[in-house]
């Protein structure tokens, strides 16, 4: 499929051992902006958790980023899920898999969003943005670039560096991160599961965050860039195929309910 694809083209937590896991984690982005992976309709099931009623998915939003909530209580938070029926806010230490042990599974009018940390040369007004996320998905005949990438972070700072790029694929087995010129929202029809090898697609959220700010900005649904040629064989570009402790718990129902 990638031949394919591309062919076409805090101070004592920070102290702790437990710690340094939460950095690495992404639950504390010391000095740095953190932004969020974001899954519509889906929830997550993991251990330890602190559910919010009443609150707006800004304000649980700015609690998880913060690891601060409004009534100035310190908290741990790599993910979260907003449910926008009955307006609760559950923050989670945990990620889901495969960055952390969480189980993700559908579920109407939820979001789950998941904490990461922007790397230093990106800029703060990325701060909170949202990188629409999906499994086991890719995008079909706009590559642009592979790069090894030690990190989904990693492929994450590479696309945002990339003026061109709007989305990324990140094959976490082989470590593998391939841009995109275009996106699941602007090439719905290119866009398609991936039952093979193990990725994540994900769209470029600072430029979507920057765009919503820009009122000359054309949506790329609207302005229908041509569609890529066709490679030969010969011209296309041959790839290379080859935490912390978390308290188990029953799910998502078992955290302390704050409100």
């Amino acid at each position: 499929m990638k031949l394919l694809i591309f062919g076409l083209c805090l101070a004592t937590a920070l102290a702790a051992p437990q710690g340094k896991m939460m950095i690495n984690s992404g639950a504390i982005c010391e000095g740095k902006a953190s932004a969020f992976f974001v899954v519509d309709n889906t929830q997550m099931t993991a251990g330890d958790n602190v559910v919010y009623k009443d609150f707006s998915e800004e304000e649980c939003m700015s609690t998880c980023s913060n690891n601060r909530d409004p009534f100035g209580r310190s908290i741990l938070c790599s993910s979260f899920v907003y449910d926008h029926v009955v307006f609760t806010c559950t923050i989670y230490k945990d990620k889901s898999k495969p960055m952390g042990n969480g189980e993700k599974t559908a579920a109407a009018g939820k979001r789950y969003f998941e904490k990461f940390c922007l790397t230093d040369d990106i800029p703060m007004d990325c701060q909170e943005a949202q990188f629409t996320r999906a499994d086991d998905s890719v995008l079909v005949g706009f590559a642009t670039n592979v790069t090894l990438s030690e990190s989904l972070e990693e492929c994450v700072a590479l696309c945002v560096r990339n003026v061109q790029c709007m989305s990324a694929m990140y094959f976490y087995e082989e470590g593998e991160c391939i841009t995109n010129t275009e996106s699941a929202m602007s090439r719905p029809a290119s866009f398609t599961k991936e039952d093979t090898e193990k990725v994540i697609y994900f769209s470029n959220g600072c430029a979507m965050k920057k765009s919503t700010n820009v009122k000359t900005f054309k949506n790329p649904i609207e302005t229908q860039p041509e569609e890529p040629k066709p490679t030969t064989k010969k011209e296309s570009h041959e790839m290379k195929g080859d935490e912390y402790e978390e308290e188990k718990s029953s799910g998502e129902g078992s955290g302390k309910e704050i409100g």
